[in-house]
């Protein structure tokens, strides 16, 4: 059974043609294009005629008479015309979709368009998503988004959907080029818009909405926000991840651990649990537990560059530098790092191996200085890097100009090529004030300033929170 109709089909009546959708592709007639989540195709007349015709029947037979017939209007042709057309539609889908709409051959009789089952699509691309989140690298996932988008494409109503595309969307718009941010953005402000008209509590899409804006000074209402998303979802794992990083950016080491530790029994192979939950051990002294969480994301994600680092520096401050260093000598398992990153670390490592060479102490301090200039990601770990070199007053420098963009260190706002690409080091950040390696910081007479400058003391006083290093001392 065909089912297709017997109109001839030329670049004349497909002009007329509206656009139409099928299996998450955008297929427009009169300007030959295919358009889906992966790319876009535009094909010569005769395969459009060839697809259109297809299109009428979607998972049904049409024969090659049928399309030799309507097509090429009865001109006698052989089998390598319609054979060439069919291997550059199949090139065309290719391009534009995942498998989301493909041809199929019945031997000896022809053709069928299949489109994808929406369940398997979408069931798909939610697991693409959250795999997505759970890895937490600093890239935009471009596989992740290709699969939402094109589930997103043919189940407009699925809320499910549209708030996971959000959701990477968002963590996309973190670490996106500066020409792609913006857009990235306004995407996600829409997928998760859509969510919610479809699904008031859809946890995703809330989620996404609230963790759009960056973390730094904007703690009191992230918060509020937060809180209010867990009591109404207390199963929404990425807002009490969330709250969990506002709870160590804003001096509650203790209470970041206690959700972590939660949340990593809940989704144990999520390696952005991993490095998170390695330094709120670190921070909270359980070191034995802090070396099996930092062993373990180094085995399961090796050149993970957030686990790296965390592991590098629970290692360093740690008193086990030779440790450090073999880790940072180990180009198998290392991040891609750049040039100047990698000397940074290197002549800082060499120091703190021999705190008795007041050369190399000087090296490092200066060389510290110059690369916390390279961008946020240098600027935090020379904050960390001067405070483990017993250089207070150089790290205070670096913070001023890192966290108030003030004094004589100059950090820029956004990435460069000599800064390293680290999950949650795009964008100013507060959580290395609260390790333990900056403890001399925190005891210095210009810590409780800076946090007032910051807006941290604000936060503080206005919900009541105490942070951990303030509890201590009373």
């Amino acid at each position: 059974m065909t089912g297709v109709s017997s109109e001839p089909l030329n670049p004349n009546n497909l002009a007329p043609r509206p656009d139409f959708a099928l299996g998450g592709v955008t297929i427009s007639p009169s300007m030959r294009s295919i358009k889906g989540a992966s790319g876009q195709a535009v094909v010569e007349p005769r395969i459009m005629q060839v697809l259109v015709a297809m299109a009428e029947a979607p998972g049904r037979l049409v024969t090659r008479d049928d399309l030799l017939s309507r097509c090429w209007n009865g001109t006698v042709v052989g089998d390598d015309s319609l054979n060439r057309a069919i291997g550059g539609l199949r090139r065309a889908l290719n391009t534009a979709t995942d498998n989301g709409l493909r041809v199929e051959t019945v031997p000896g009789s022809g053709y069928a368009l299949l489109v994808a089952d929406n369940s398997e699509l979408t069931a798909h691309a939610i697991d693409e998503g959250w795999q997505s989140w759970k890895l937490g690298a600093p890239f935009v996932d471009h596989g992740a988004l290709a699969a939402l988008r094109a589930a997103a494409a043919a189940t407009p109503q699925q809320a499910e959907v549209q708030g996971m595309l959000a959701l990477i969307l968002r963590n996309g718009a973190e670490y996106a080029d500066l020409d792609l941010c913006s857009q990235l953005v306004r995407e996600c402000e829409g997928a998760a818009a859509r969510a919610l008209a479809i699904d008031p509590t859809q946890s995703h899409a809330r989620a996404a909405l609230i963790g759009l804006p960056p973390l730094f000074g904007d703690w009191i209402e992230r918060r509020r926000k937060l809180i209010g998303a867990l009591e109404e979802s207390p199963d929404n794992i990425v807002a009490a991840h969330d709250l969990c990083m506002l709870e160590m950016a804003t001096g509650r080491p203790s209470e970041a651990a206690a959700i972590g530790s939660r949340l990593i029994a809940i989704e144990p192979l999520a390696a952005t649990l991993h490095y998170k939950l390695n330094y709120q051990l670190w921070s909270t002294g359980q070191l034995t537990a802090m070396d099996r969480i930092g062993d373990r994301g180094m085995t399961l994600w090796p050149r993970h560059p957030a686990i790296w680092f965390a592991r590098l520096w629970s290692l360093a401050f740690t008193g086990r530098v030779r440790q450090a260093i073999q880790q940072l000598g180990d180009t198998a398992a290392r991040p891609d790092l750049p040039g100047p990153a990698l000397v940074t670390l290197e002549v800082t490592l060499a120091a703190l191996a021999d705190p008795g060479d007041a050369a190399r102490h000087a090296q490092a301090v200066e060389r510290n200085l110059l690369s916390a200039e390279q961008g946020p990601a240098q600027g935090l770990a020379a904050v960390i890097h001067l405070a483990g070199l017993g250089e207070v007053e150089a790290a205070l420098r670096v913070a001023d100009g890192y966290l108030l963009r003030s004094g004589p260190v100059s950090v820029g706002l956004h990435k460069t090529v000599s800064d390293p690409s680290v999950t949650d080091q795009h964008r100013r950040v507060t959580q290395m004030l609260f390790l333990p390696v900056t403890s001399a910081l925190r005891e210095h007479p210009r810590f409780l300033p800076l946090c007032e400058q910051m807006g941290l003391a604000d936060y503080w006083d206005a919900t009541g929170v105490i942070p951990d290093f303030l509890a201590r001392s009373e």
